[in-house]
């Protein structure tokens, strides 16, 4: 009778082994997922609001355009973000 319960000690500690290595890659795959999303709307959030901002500066004529801080020297900050000058 004793080998029987050692055998079976045995068995279920592998058996729960199996499940957690199951349980510990369904996670991983679930992180991944998010972390993918995550990247996803980070990226169409920023470029709904460099949309915005440029929409706001074309209708208030207030931008100034440039492609390095030095094209912005006298202009406010004098720091060129997102290829206007802010």
């Amino acid at each position: 009778m004793g080998g029987t319960t050692r055998g079976k000690k045995g068995q279920l500690s592998a058996e729960m082994l199996i499940l957690l290595a199951v349980i510990l890659a369904v996670v991983l795959l679930v992180a991944n997922s998010m972390l993918s999303a995550g990247k996803t709307a980070s990226s169409v959030a920023s470029g709904s609001a460099n949309k915005t901002f440029e929409e706001i500066c074309r209708s208030t004529g207030t931008c100034t355009a440039c492609t390095t801080d030095s094209d912005c020297s006298g202009i406010q900050s004098g720091r060129c973000i997102n290829s206007v000058c802010q």
